[in-house]
């Protein structure tokens, strides 16, 4: 008498265990034997994978020895898909929590009865620069699951990063300083130096450019971290001070009025006051015949695109005779 091997999968019905004969004679069959043999299995549905035997119960019969063969019942761990799927998160964030998807769980049951349950892991973390990561998984044991793990992706994504030039003032003729650029967006104790592609301001305005306002611009930056966005300033080029002075003048009472000159100081590189877009006037409430005194050279108006003018009146001393020098010759002891 034989039951047979058999196979079924953890949580399946149980297979349906018949007994073969072999030796039968004359055309008897199992109605022919004195005791009718059994079997025990101590399987169940819900038995956990693994081998069980399938026992004969042991008969006797007048006409027959009956050997009996054992068989066994093969419990396979059922398939327990596990998926990870797939995360983004932005540079410099602490990973995501991540959360395992389970596919095949049999007779109702979850994950709280894995043995040795998964972990996600991954290889990345906050620190780790822009890229794909794999996320995988560890540990992910159990008597009665074969556990199958899918793999995620974790895409590590550009942070945001404003790089901002600073406004500037400088004086006509003076040289261009040193720009300024402040970030707004750094992380992971990141500074200007790790950027791949280090910022530079353009400006078109140098030394001599005339007076007014000019962009100061940052082109592109190109970062494998940071997506960088630029936020142009001005630099604003004010008037330099020139000094124009009036020249103190001498004459005579009942001589024409000398020409007036002027003396300048603060001119800028190789300018002079062929360069000044309007000349203050120069007058005096003096005349010919004014008598004797000291009367202001007074200077008005005048202007500059490049230059604030200011302007120091001179004076203009009238004498009723001009101070003459006399010399005397030595005289000997």
């Amino acid at each position: 008498a034989s039951t047979g091997n058999y196979v079924k999968e953890y949580r399946e019905e149980l297979p349906l265990v018949a007994l073969t004969y072999d030796g039968f004679l004359g055309g008897e069959t199992v109605v022919n034997l004195d005791q009718t043999p059994d079997f025990n299995l101590s399987a169940t549905i819900s038995s956990d994978a693994g081998v069980y035997p399938i026992i004969i119960t042991q008969v006797f019969d007048t006409n027959y020895e009956i050997v009996r063969e054992n068989g066994l019942l093969t419990i396979e761990q059922a398939t327990l898909s596990a998926t990870v799927g797939n995360y983004n998160k932005t540079y410099g964030e602490e990973n995501p929590d991540f959360e395992i998807q389970y596919t095949g769980f049999v007779g109702g049951e979850d994950v709280s009865v894995i043995d040795n349950p998964l972990i996600a892991i991954t290889t990345a973390d906050e620190m780790s620069d822009v890229g794909d990561y794999s996320i995988t998984f560890e540990r992910g044991t159990d008597l009665n699951y074969e556990i199958v793990p899918v793999n995620g992706n974790l895409e590590i994504s550009r942070a945001n990063l404003t790089a901002t030039v600073q406004n500037q003032l400088k004086t006509f003729g003076d040289s261009n300083q040193d720009f300024e650029i402040t970030y707004s967006g750094f992380l992971n104790g990141d500074q200007e130096s790790d950027l791949d592609d280090i910022p530079t301001v353009n400006t078109t305005a140098t030394t001599f450019s005339n007076v007014g306002e000019y962009d100061l611009t940052i082109p592109p930056v190109v970062d494998n971290n940071y997506t960088v966005t630029t936020v142009d300033g001005i630099l604003s080029i004010m008037k330099a001070e020139l000094t124009i002075t009036a020249d103190n003048q001498v004459k005579q009472t009942g001589v024409e009025l000398p020409d007036f000159t002027f003396s300048y100081n603060g001119f800028k590189g190789d300018d002079d006051a062929s360069d000044l877009d309007e000349l203050p006037v120069i007058s005096t409430i003096a005349t010919a015949v004014t008598g004797e005194g000291e009367y202001p050279i007074e200077l008005t108006g005048g202007s500059d695109d490049n230059y604030e003018f200011i302007l120091e009146n001179g004076v203009l001393t009238v004498f009723d005779f001009l101070p003459q020098s006399i010399s005397l010759p030595s005289i000997s002891s």
